[in-house]
């Protein structure tokens, strides 16, 4: 599931059935109140059978063994309201200037995902680094970033399958 949460088709009408962390976090959100504890999805996948092929919607999608998270940085709590999403949406809003530097945002921690049409590493670089330029950047105390999609059935992916997590080293090797 994304931050912006789950989707029908891509969760609800899941292939095979609906992974139980859908069910699980579905049922916090709309029959409990207070916090919800999020622990680390022990599998993982991006890769969802063809929807063109109704034989395919019998079974369920390849899954990965989940990793767990991954912390980089100072080692220290951060708390404070969420703010961001998807990155090629907000690069949309910056680039009609529906988004400025805000003293509501100060303190907030960004939240940053990016979409299935697989942006590049140098891609995903330009658009934060125009947040950047922009003084977006410098309010957050922490960014918490979701698993990069790494294929589509357009463009399978290239062995050996890469790092999801290689925009944000490209980033920060340029200084981002």
């Amino acid at each position: 599931m994304a931050y912006h949460g789950g989707s029908v088709m891509v969760h609800l009408g899941r292939p095979g059935a609906p992974h139980p962390l859908t069910f699980d976090s579905l049922r916090a959100a709309l029959f409990t109140s207070g916090w919800y504890d999020l622990a680390p999805a022990p599998e993982w996948g991006d890769q969802p059978n063809d929807w063109r092929d109704p034989a395919t919607l019998d079974s369920e999608p390849p899954m990965f063994p989940g990793e767990g998270w991954h912390w980089q940085g100072p080692e220290r709590v951060v708390r404070g309201r969420t703010w961001g999403g998807n990155l090629e949406i907000l690069h949309w809003l910056l680039a009609a200037d529906r988004v400025a530097p805000n003293a509501e945002l100060a303190g907030s921690v960004l939240l940053l995902e990016t979409s299935e049409e697989l942006p590049s590493a140098t891609e995903v670089y330009r658009m934060l680094r125009n947040m950047g330029e922009r003084g977006l950047l410098a309010g957050f105390p922490a960014v918490l970033v979701g698993r990069a999609k790494a294929w589509d059935f357009a463009r399978p992916p290239r062995p050996p399958r890469q790092d999801p997590r290689k925009f944000m080293e490209v980033a920060a090797s340029r200084g981002a």
